[in-house]
């Protein structure tokens, strides 16, 4: 190929080239530039050639660039690749990979330097916001109170924080521990553990399954509960790792069973005063309000069922006399035994109760008129029978039923049935006590 031709060759390609191409002298001046670096700049042509490399270079990568430059002119190097920052004409900085060569006379002398600039901005701030997040994220990590181990795809330990180390008395500080197999820290925790290999077969089968993991809960050897996380890390379904979080819950834990103890005695206070709250204090029988309460209820499941529903109520004959002769202590004491007398003498679900003084009702559920009677009876020949310690103790009752429905007002039905039983009471007083009387059926 002519000469002539060779040259329009070379100064196509070198004007029409994709990078930015210059021809620099000894002194660093532009001699020739192309196209894409006067776009790449911002200079025009005949500006960029009254300057040098050096008044566009930015002054932190000068110097590394005149220190290859000068490897070059003494025949150290043939050529140079660097990455550094240009000025652009409107004053901000932009990045190229430089490639610089040398042509020399045959004398060996350089005549000039060929630079070819590929602009790289794009790829250096994505360099520099990847590494600043980097940096973050260490940074977060290391200062976080959990303790973090994070490790590649090969179980090499790629971050970890002190707080891990101090967690799990490992004596080796986080930077020790960066690219060392995390078996190794496992033998070295596992005084921790209860059990280490049930501790290790758990960590394979996490790893094996490779799904997340949260609050997962160890119990450890001084006592100390730990909760931890696992969490895989995938790129585009490529698994690069895995991050443990764990994180120390003994206080809270121990705050937690506080309160949790704390919260039982207190239902056991409140069960106990609901009881005294319902319980006569003398006879341990239910009182008038929790006779109200079960009566309501009796009520309620007699509608359901169908069934009948009685109610008896007693009163001790000749009481007040007896605590005048034998004294109110004599008469407590009566009161006690006859209480204890007839929970031995009713049926499981029959309900009994202080309703007041010494009279005491007695809710027969299911019950018909006639079968409370029968049942009335036998109450009272029970007491007649009992061995008092002073004298002997009789008793009086009388007995009511209803049939309760669901068109019957429940309140005015049960204020009736008491009411009834109550008058058959004292018709028995009134015929001579110690008797039962049938206060009838609604």
């Amino acid at each position: 190929m002519p000469l002539r031709d060779k040259d329009k060759l070379f100064e196509s390609a070198f004007q029409y080239a994709a990078i930015g191409m210059a021809l620099v002298g000894t002194d660093g001046r532009f001699l020739r530039v192309n196209r894409s670096l006067c776009e790449l700049s911002g200079y025009p042509e005949d500006e960029l050639l009254r300057l040098s490399f050096q008044d566009i270079t930015h002054p932190d990568d000068l110097n590394a660039d005149l220190s290859l430059l000068q490897q070059l002119v003494r025949g150290k190097i043939e050529t140079y690749r660097m990455e550094k920052r240009y000025f652009h004409r409107d004053g901000r900085a932009f990045w190229v990979q430089l490639s610089v060569s040398s042509v020399r006379d045959s004398a060996g002398q350089i005549q000039f330097f060929i630079s070819q600039l590929k602009d790289i901005s794009e790829r250096k701030q994505a360099e520099i916001a990847l590494r600043t997040t980097t940096a973050r994220l260490t940074a977060l990590i290391i200062n976080l109170q959990a303790a973090i181990l994070v490790e590649d795809e090969n179980r090499r330990i790629v971050l970890a924080n002190q707080a891990f180390c101090e967690m799990f008395a490992i004596p080796l500080s986080p930077d020790q521990l960066i690219g060392t197999d995390c078996a190794g820290v496992l033998e070295a925790a596992s005084h921790c553990f209860h059990d280490p290999q049930i501790f290790s077969a758990r960590i394979c089968e996490i790893l094996d399954n490779r799904q997340s993991v949260v609050g997962e809960e160890l119990h450890l050897k001084d006592d100390r509960f730990i909760e931890r996380d696992y969490i895989p890390i995938f790129s585009r379904e490529n698994y690069l790792g895995h991050l443990w979080s764990c994180r120390d819950i003994t206080q809270s834990r121990q705050t937690q069973q506080q309160l949790s103890l704390q919260t039982e005695q207190l239902q056991q206070v409140n069960e106990l005063l609901k009881h005294q709250a319902l319980t006569d204090s003398l006879t341990g029988l239910a009182n008038r309000r929790a006779l109200h309460q079960q009566l309501s209820h009796e009520w309620k499941r007699a509608v359901r069922n169908g069934d009948a529903l009685s109610l008896v109520m007693l009163d001790l004959d000749f009481f007040k006399k007896y605590n005048d002769t034998f004294g109110h202590q004599a008469g407590d004491a009566v009161l006690q035994q006859t209480g204890a007398l007839l929970r031995f003498q009713t049926r499981g679900h029959d309900f009994v109760a202080r309703y007041g003084g010494e009279e005491i009702a007695i809710i027969l559920p299911a019950t018909s008129l006639e079968g409370a009677l029968i049942l009335t009876e036998r109450f009272r020949e029970a007491v007649e029978s009992a061995p008092w310690p002073s004298r002997a103790i009789t008793a009086s009752f009388g007995v009511a039923c209803v049939a309760p429905r669901e068109e019957l007002d429940a309140e005015a039905g049960m204020d009736d049935l008491i009411a009834r039983a109550d008058a058959a009471l004292y018709q028995a007083k009134a015929e001579g006590r110690n008797r039962v009387c049938d206060g009838g059926e609604a």
